[in-house]
């Protein structure tokens, strides 16, 4: 795995933790949007964006 791609990883799961403290859920696209994940790096990191999601909103 790219350095870039480890970065991007933890830059989602930071945003997630923020949103969930916010909000208490969110939505996969909120998390895409607010991380700043272009589409490119948003389909490479499909499996742990959908992780994330299912993590948070449980």
């Amino acid at each position: 795995m790219k350095q870039f791609e480890m970065f991007q990883m933890r830059r989602i799961k930071a945003v997630a933790e923020q949103l969930y403290e916010k909000k208490g859920g969110f939505k996969r696209w909120e998390l895409v949007r607010i991380s700043g994940i272009r589409k490119d790096y948003e389909n490479k990191l499909n499996a742990f964006i959908d992780e994330i999601v299912v993590v948070y909103n449980c």
